[in-house]
């Protein structure tokens, strides 16, 4: 994919070093951590038409381009050493609300 965009926009190409995209019907959702390309997505048209190009020429279909962003782990609170967990429960009592922690 990237060797067909540095055909349209050498410097989206660039951007996109290291990047992933997720193809979904007629949507791209492309997960990137550079701001650089980030910036480029949301004020640059050409870019967006470049992408959609080069995902065209790969792939034969018309795309519609947005952000990927990571699922929301259900299982967030009691990961990182319970910290998340920790603060809920101090924000529980703060609020006078009976905590009971069984182990």
């Amino acid at each position: 994919m990237l060797d067909a965009l540095a055909n349209h926009n050498r410097l989206a190409a660039a951007a996109l070093a290291n990047s992933r995209a997720y193809l979904s019907g007629d949507l791209v959702l492309i997960a990137s951590e550079n701001a650089t390309f980030l910036k480029m997505m949301r004020e640059n048209a050409r870019t967006k038409a470049d992408i959609r190009a080069a995902v065209s020429e790969v792939t034969g279909k018309t795309c519609r381009l947005g952000p990927y962003r990571e699922p929301e782990d259900e299982a967030a609170p009691t990961e990182v050493g319970g910290q998340k967990l920790d603060q809920l429960i101090a924000r529980a009592q703060a609020q006078g609300i009976d905590v009971t922690i069984k182990e």
